[in-house]
């Protein structure tokens, strides 16, 4: 085979490797910041509603769960606490939001590893999970009843 074919053969396959990996990071990128500004909504809405009413942990949910849909994902977990540190009362809302990147090649291995997903669940129809968290306090004073 002349040396211009086995180069011509050579640029397409890094061609092709870089396509499959310029798409999973466009896709893996977009379901990030979908799950990112879902996540940062509902943790918005569970405050508003903790800073009012700190023991009405089921409206708070319902509100992160509705603002994270507006964004596109799903509330996959939410976690509530009220705490006393000295004479301040601490609501420490903790949620984490889901999202599916559809159409990737490479990163639902990737984030499959990384979630500790089984090997047959990397490539589900519906796509791979991603899972972004966080956790915040809010301070409700001592005029407030818990």
């Amino acid at each position: 085979m002349p040396l211009f074919i086995r180069r011509l053969v050579r640029a397409t396959l890094v061609l092709l490797v870089l396509g499959v990996i310029a798409n999973d990071a466009v896709r893996t990128g977009a379901a990030v910041s979908r799950a990112s500004d879902a996540m940062t909504a509902g943790m918005s809405a569970a405050q508003a509603v903790a800073a009012v009413t700190p023991s009405d942990v089921e409206a708070a949910r319902a509100d992160a769960e509705a603002a994270a849909a507006e964004h596109g994902a799903t509330l996959d977990s939410y976690n509530q606490v009220t705490l006393t540190q000295g004479a301040t009362r601490v609501v420490r809302i903790s949620l984490s939001t889901r999202d599916r990147v559809q159409g990737a090649v490479v990163a639902p291995a990737i984030l499959g590893l990384m979630n500790g997903a089984r090997a047959a669940e990397w490539y589900d129809p519906e796509g791979a999970p991603l899972i972004v968290g966080q956790t915040r306090e809010v301070e409700v004073y001592g005029s407030v009843s818990l």
